[in-house]
């Protein structure tokens, strides 16, 4: 069992950017010394009021600051960028953090995004698939010839490789079951792809989402991935009553952003309850540590999730507190499960 931070400090605008670069920094040894295995970085392009870090870049500095930890983009917005730049970008990625990268990548789901750069988000499915075939042909084959309906090449060679062999392994971001459908299909398992199971689904869905996962593989003769990772929402603090009052500020905050930028599942007061903590319940993980070891098992055992990457952080928290929820997994929660 593996656990890993999502490191997800986005302060408002005016917010000192030096000052977020300590308090990353901060947040990555306190979890390396509270048991972490890695640290994960999210993506998202003039997310304004929240300041967003370039992934690419942080991710550099993170790797210096705790060698010997896993490290992964959760998730890199791939249908951006030119699938060349992003190859050489992640093998120095890789290199540098020791050869211990998971390259998580998703389509977006804010147009704006695509607009910024001159794109369609019509196209987003096709920019993806085909960037993900050249990506791994550079880092694999000796010359890439690609003849696509958005990327062509002839003869491209690059000299620049990961540190794994035969190469990076993907995680694919996807929620709706036409997009775990495209996970099944790109995922060499066998090499260390594998789907990233999103947060905001719940326990019921995922259960069922799962068998579909498992089925499609099996079909197409696929192994189950080795590294099977789920991402979490969650909250410790010393009991139950404290961690909801601490955290549900920011949880509503941005989970307001998510709905007003479009992404598919997120209005929390659409959901059928009477309050917060019902409608929280069977997918957030918050509360005391038992509470919080008692969902993770359960998510672990219903869907065999053997690496969850937790997000922590929330407007609004202090980072006193989140450094102390941070400990608190790893003195608390971890050893019930681990």
């Amino acid at each position: 069992m593996k656990f890993s931070l999502l490191l997800i400090n986005i302060p408002d605008a005016g917010y000192p950017p030096e000052r977020l670069l300590r308090e990353d920094l901060e947040q990555v040894r306190v979890a390396r010394d509270a048991g972490f295995d890695g640290i994960v970085v999210g993506h998202h392009v003039l997310a304004h009021p929240y300041q967003f870090p370039d992934p690419l870049s942080l991710l550099a500095r993170l790797c210096a600051e705790a060698p010997g930890m896993h490290f992964a983009t959760g998730i890199f917005l791939l249908p951006l960028y030119h699938p060349i730049s992003v190859a050489e970008e992640i093998a120095t990625l890789d290199v540098a953090c020791g050869g211990k990268f998971r390259f998580g990548v998703g389509l977006g789901y804010r147009s704006k995004e695509f607009d910024l750069f001159g794109l369609s988000s019509r196209d987003r499915v096709g920019r993806y698939t085909e960037s993900i075939e050249i990506i791994r042909r550079l880092w694999t084959n000796e010359s890439v010839t690609y003849s696509g309906r958005h990327f062509r090449m002839e003869g491209v060679r690059t000299a620049l490789r990961p540190a794994q062999k035969p190469r990076v392994p993907f995680w694919f971001g996807a929620d709706a079951d036409v997009a775990v459908q495209r996970a099944i299909r790109l995922a060499d398992t066998a090499v260390g792809d594998t789907w990233y199971v999103p947060s905001g689904t719940p326990l019921r869905t995922l259960e069922a989402q799962i068998a579909f996962y498992r089925s499609g593989l099996a079909e197409m003769g696929k192994p189950f991935p080795a590294e099977f990772p789920m991402r979490r929402n969650l909250y410790v603090a010393a009991d139950r009553a404290t961690a909801f009052r601490e955290v549900r500020p920011g949880i509503e905050r941005i989970y307001a952003s998510f709905t007003e930028w479009g992404l598919p599942g997120t209005q929390l007061e659409g959901r059928r309850a009477d309050t917060f903590e019902e409608r929280v319940k069977d997918t957030f993980v918050i509360g005391s540590p038992e509470d919080c070891t008692e969902d993770l098992r359960r998510f672990h055992e219903c869907t065999g999730a053997n690496h969850f990457v937790l997000r922590i952080q929330w407007p609004g928290l202090t980072q006193s507190q989140v450094l102390k929820a941070i400990e608190m997994c790893g003195k608390k929660v971890f050893p019930g499960i681990r």
